[in-house]
């Protein structure tokens, strides 16, 4: 739901700009009403996980768009206090 009150039903091929902007907008887009998602078996409750951290926000990026390719999922945490060069750094 909109912050007009609209509803508006979205997908990766529907609305999919809602979409993606819902998934990644940490609730600031509107009220998810309802979802349906999907669920993978995993093999183990380990993770294995590697640790980089980056200077700026530009590097971050560079990071994890060639990490893609070899991890099945990324997550970033950044700085988002921080100004100029060091904006965005883990």
């Amino acid at each position: 739901m909109l912050a007009s009150g609209e509803m508006v039903e979205v997908s990766r091929e529907k609305n999919s700009d809602l979409f993606y902007s819902a998934i990644a907008g940490y609730g600031l887009l509107g009220v998810i009403y309802s979802a349906k998602i999907s669920l993978r078996s995993i093999k183990s409750r380990k993770i294995n996980a590697v640790t980089y951290k980056e200077k700026n926000i530009d590097s971050l990026f560079e990071k994890t768009s060639s990490s893609d390719k070899d991890y099945e999922y990324t997550v970033s945490w950044i700085d988002t206090f921080t100004r100029g060069k060091s904006f965005g750094r883990e």
